[in-house]
């Protein structure tokens, strides 16, 4: 591992190159301010926290490996490589604070962020429906089950597939079968038509274990009380892993205010992309596409309200040391709200103090 970081740090753009790139051990780590050399080195440091002892030629193929999935993406608005590495940071420091290392063996917990770091790759900014509803020839491949995700998949482990870039080359026949099947299940999960499911799972998971999962708001002691060998049960883990990336992947409105407002405005951006194509083609334009229609303060809320927030008050009370995310979320959509009222004339604060009230609830103790 210190040779992968040494050769990661030397040109880092951290003050204490021993600590990794600034503010990488906290929610402030500036993803959206790094070029695109500095997103590479920044991946390849986060990914050698979890190997540790790897030789000379181990570190030469991680950088090779995260040379090859940063350049397998786009330069989309919202979907590129900084999205990437965003995911992946989230995903590593939401396992860090759970403990994982209670669950996850460190060749899962590596896993699951290279799930995170190429979940995305080859995304070209438009959404599976869309693609579904023009037949394209992903959504006629994939049967128009999750084209963009077996396709991000499928890119993935073809870069695994040679010598040079093999991360896991170390691993046993059945290591890495059990590796493979828990990062495409990962990553499959991140298509938004799973994520009902997941949540249901999660709300399952804690009533059916209330009070393993109440009477403390420390995450690790309570992981260390029992918690780590609920979530050991392997459909627990794999509810567990599903949760990491896709949660991941949905944390921009729970960061904070200045990424999360960065973030939004790329996202809306890729959105009316779409809107245009679909305008174009003649076809009825999503919901959030159309620039014409579309408010950034509105779309944000609705988006808080109806997917991020009952999503995070659910892991929240799995995971209490995920708190943080919970309590940006609240502050932020107070900021949606005081932009709609701004822009629009529209009072919003019904809608968020309904957001508050879940936060208030994931911080009971039950």
């Amino acid at each position: 591992m210190l040779q992968v970081q040494s050769s990661v740090l030397a040109k880092s753009s951290s003050s204490d190159p021993g600590k990794g790139p600034k503010n990488v051990e906290s929610w402030d780590f500036e993803v959206l301010q790094l070029d695109d050399l500095q997103v590479e080195k920044a991946a390849a440091w986060i990914l050698s926290t979890k190997q540790s002892g790897c030789s000379v030629a181990e570190a030469a193929k991680l950088t090779a490996f995260v040379r090859s999935v940063s350049a397998g993406y786009l330069p989309n608005p919202y979907h590129n490589k900084r999205h990437a590495l965003d995911v992946l940071h989230t995903v590593w420091r939401l396992g860090e604070l759970m403990p994982w290392g209670k669950i996850y063996r460190e060749q899962d917990q590596f896993a699951l962020m290279v799930a995170a770091l190429a979940h995305d790759i080859g995304h070209f900014g438009l959404t599976n429906a869309f693609l579904v509803d023009v037949r394209d020839e992903l959504a006629i491949y994939y049967n128009d089950i999750s084209p963009l995700e077996n396709m991000h998949c499928n890119k993935l482990f073809c870069i695994l597939s040679s010598d040079k870039t093999n991360i896991f080359s170390q691993l046993s026949q059945e290591d890495f079968k059990f590796i493979r099947k828990m990062v495409i299940d990962s990553i499959l999960h991140t298509d938004p038509t799973h994520h009902g499911t997941i949540v249901k799972d999660l709300v399952a998971l804690y009533n059916g274990n209330a009070q393993t999962f109440s009477g403390s708001s420390d995450g690790a002691s309570k992981l260390i009380d029992g918690m780590s060998e609920l979530l050991s049960i392997s459909e627990n883990k794999t509810n567990v892993s599903r949760t990491l990336l896709h949660g991941a992947d949905l944390s921009n409105p729970a960061k904070p205010w200045n990424a999360s407002y960065g973030w939004a405005k790329a996202v809306v951006e890729e959105f009316f992309a779409q809107g245009d194509q679909e305008r174009a083609l003649g076809i009825p334009i999503g919901m959030l596409n159309d620039r014409t229609k579309v408010s950034l303060p509105n779309s944000q809320l609705g988006f808080i309200q109806f997917m991020v927030a009952p999503f995070a008050t659910a892991y929240t009370r799995i995971c209490r040391n995920w708190v943080d995310l919970v309590s940006m979320l609240a502050t932020n959509v107070g900021e949606w709200g005081r932009l709609h009222l701004e822009e629009a004339g529209m009072d919003e604060s019904i809608r968020v103090q309904v957001v508050r009230r879940m936060q208030q609830l994931s911080a009971q103790k039950s």
